[in-house]
């Protein structure tokens, strides 16, 4: 392209005063109307013009973006406009990327077809273009704008793309952590060092976004162990001369380490009751300073005044440091905020699934009084859906100042599944498991399974469904089919088979308790009943009618529901055999478990579990009684403890049992993708009451007393699936006990 020029010749004395300009000639236009090219100079004819009056108009022409050329020329009264228009763009084109799609990067390129070609705006595009490719992590990015001229003066448009490699982070330094370790640090960031195991992650390619992220997580991190004056003073990036590796340093000040002094609210609001707003206070003095409590308590506050009609309220915490004791005086000042109600809510993003189940997430409808923390835990129980990609609340003014609009977006993500699974347990042997899961059927939130899963000793199919939100009532409506096909030989010389269905609701109560009834009708067979087996698994031969009707509550406060890291559950459970059928027991359950974190992603867990059957008119089968061993108490085989026949060496199970266990679970230093933890733990119970008595030339064992079993155990949660390897060794038990040391599982999915 060559740069406009300005030729002034003839009259140029006589333009240092002024002239007339009597006509403008327009010459080169096709497209262009000679009207459109007048309306960009600031020379009119019929007026006087002067040479500034030239240069302005070349360069208000150049500048509009219409020509490659442009050149005026002042001949007496008469300035002529020699113009050469830019080409438009037939065609934009992309060739040579791999990593990002077509329409991802056309969707960032301003130019389009049938636009004004212009190279300032072609190079503007190709900014647009490095940014996104630098952004993820490539910074060797080459793009070369192709211009394919045509006829009638259009031209196709290609960029071609060398992406390059990605740009890995070879190296993250700290300066300034006395505290914690360097690799303490880099797992309370994202950004990872690159180690060839992470090639199924890009968290070791450089990011910017990325890094800012890091900034906040390392002060979080910092703010959440006590050191309320933490400081990230800087972030450098150094990229490689070859633009291949990226060397990250944090530059920090730890300051000291904090602990909470005195905590008390303060309050203008004459009705608003104090007391009931301390009582969910969760911080106390002495505690460490944790910035993150002080969220949970703002929003605990801002509940606690909502149930006092007090939906409107601002609160914040007046921060006192005292550097010299060490310790953070918190005051929460609770104001009454600006009344502000809902006007709309809009859901955006949503393709597949209906908006109604995404608006029975959302705490608040049209109309009630905007509440943030009610805000903040729907997002939340949106996200728990785990049916989008991304979740994202937004509020806005309304139509008025007192109204507030909020927006809900999604991104979709698939919610179905295929699972092809094969392992390997020491109870169980060779396994393959089979299913197939739409969680979200039909984009109403409903949820349906079909499983089946095969091993040595045991075979399940299932089919399972459940409406969560029943007549669009805070109502779970599901039913399972199921068939289990159970070999038992080893421990107790029968084979059994089950056949049934299962139905049940489910409600909450509380935010945390929650409700379930159920019936259950299944056919049961006991074969291949060995010819020395027991004569008490000898008379469970044949087939039976079981039908029960039962219940469940269950009060969860876990902050995750499959690997927690603190809080509690407690389960009870009772079930009545009868209501029709053969068999006639009543069967009391119940469940209870602990977790407390300790340190650096440490979990100290507890928990207790126990269980009594009495049959109603008849004796308590075999099959209806507990087993212990295996998975419920780790040291012995299934079915290795409690009442066994001296002579079969039957297990006979028990009407009774408990347990008790506890476990201290901690990451051990490997790196955080393969989830690698250690075990130690800690296993007690037993199991008893037979009601048969021996008869002639029988005798049993049925020693009650507590077993004890102590042992430890490696987790890994690797890319191929999940496996577990276990060494327990039963330090209390009896003779005739079966106590297993070793157990393995593993499982994979794809």
């Amino acid at each position: 392209m060559t740069f406009a020029t300005l030729l002034v010749t003839g009259l140029v004395p006589a333009l240092a005063d002024a002239a007339i300009a009597s006509k403008i000639d327009v010459e080169g236009n096709n497209r262009i109307e000679v009207e459109t090219v007048k309306a960009y100079m600031t020379i009119k004819e019929g007026a006087d013009y002067s040479s500034q009056d030239l240069d302005d108009s070349l360069k208000s022409l150049y500048n509009s973006g219409l020509f490659s050329d442009v050149k005026v020329k002042s001949d007496g009264s008469v300035v002529r406009v020699i113009v050469v228009e830019n080409p438009i763009i037939n065609r934009i084109a992309i060739e040579g990327n791999q990593k990002i799609k077509d329409e991802d990067l056309l969707k960032e390129i301003q130019l389009k077809p049938k636009f004004v070609f212009t190279r300032k705006k072609v190079q503007a595009d190709v900014q647009r273009l490095v940014d996104i490719y630098q952004k993820s992590g490539r910074y060797s990015i080459l793009i070369e704008p192709k211009i394919i001229e045509l006829d009638h003066n259009r031209v196709d448009l290609v960029f071609e793309i060398n992406e390059g490699p990605p740009a890995e982070v070879r190296k993250i330094l700290f300066i300034g952590n006395h505290n914690y370790s360097a690799s303490t640090l880099e797992e309370a960031i994202l950004t990872r060092e690159w180690r060839w195991y992470r090639f199924l992650t890009s968290d070791d390619i450089y990011d910017a976004d990325r890094v800012e992220a890091d900034k906040e997580m390392l002060r979080r991190f910092y703010w959440n162990h006590g050191y309320a004056d933490f400081k990230v003073l800087s972030v450098v990036a150094e990229l490689s001369p070859d633009k291949n590796d990226f060397y990250l340093t944090f530059t920090i000040d730890e300051g000291e380490k904090y602990k909470f002094g005195n905590v008390d609210i303060e309050t203008d609001l004459r009705k608003l009751d104090v007391e009931p707003l301390k009582k969910v206070l969760t911080i106390e003095t002495g505690d460490r300073y944790n910035r993150d409590q002080i969220d949970k308590t703002i929003n605990a506050l801002t509940e606690a005044a909502g149930e006092q009609q007090y939906a409107f309220v601002d609160i914040h915490p007046r921060i006192e440091k005292n550097p010299e004791e060490k310790i953070v005086d918190i005051t929460f000042l609770v104001e009454e905020g600006p009344k502000v109600f809902v006007e709309r809510i809009n859901i955006n993003g949503n393709v597949r699934t209906l908006d109604k189940v995404i608006r029975r997430e959302i705490q608040m409808v049209e109309g009630d009084p905007f509440n943030q923390a009610r805000l903040n835990e729907s997002e939340r129980r949106i996200k728990s859906l785990d049916f989008f990609e991304k979740v994202e609340v937004e509020t806005s003014e309304g139509t008025a100042e007192d109204l507030s609009v909020v927006d809900v977006n999604v991104e979709e993500k698939s919610t179905g599944s295929f699972k092809f699974g094969v392992g390997y347990g020491t109870l169980d042997g060779p396994l393959l498991d089979v299913g197939l899961r739409e969680r979200n059927l039909l984009g109403r939130g409903q949820d349906l399974a079909l499983n089946s899963r095969l091993s040595k000793r045991k075979t399940d199919y299932s089919i399972s469904f459940t409406e969560p939100h029943f007549m669009d009532r805070e109502l779970a409506v599901g039913f399972d089919l199921f068939r289990t096909e159970s070999d038992n030989s080893k421990e107790s010389s029968f084979t059994e088979e089950n056949t049934g269905a299962t139905f049940r609701v489910g409600y909450p109560l509380t935010e945390y308790l929650y409700h379930t009834l159920y019936y259950s009708i299944v056919y049961e067979k006991v074969t291949d009943v060995k010819h020395d087996a027991s004569r008490f698994i000898k008379a469970q031969q044949g087939d039976r009618f079981v039908s029960i009707v039962g219940h469940n509550f269950m009060y969860d406060r876990r902050d995750l529901p499959m690997d927690p890291t603190e809080g509690y559950y407690i389960s009870l459970n009772q079930a009545l055999a009868g209501v029709g059928g053969d068999v006639r027991y009543i069967q009391h359950r119940a469940r209870a478990a602990y977790f407390i974190p300790i340190y650096e992603k440490a979990v100290l867990s507890f928990l207790a579990e126990g269980g009594h059957t009495q049959g109603i008119g008849q004796k308590v089968r075999l099959a209806d009684r507990f087993f212990m061993g295996g998975d419920n108490m780790r040291g012995f085989k299934y079915g290795g403890l409690g009442p066994r026949d001296k002579k079969t060496r039957d297990a006979l199970g028990g009407n009774w049992f408990y347990r008790f266990s506890s476990e201290l679970s901690s990451p051990i230093g490997l790196p955080e993708e393969f989830g690698v933890k250690g075990h130690l733990f800690v296993d007690m119970g037993s199991l008893g009451k037979v009601e048969d008595k021996p008869v002639a030339g029988e005798s049993f064992y049925t020693d009650t007393s507590p077993r004890v079993a102590v042992g430890a155990a490696v987790s890994m949660n690797l890319p191929i699936g999940p496996i577990r390897l276990e060494f327990t060794k039963a330090v209390v038990k009896e003779s005739y006990d079966k106590d297993k040391v070793f157990r393995l599982t593993y499982s994979s999915s794809f």
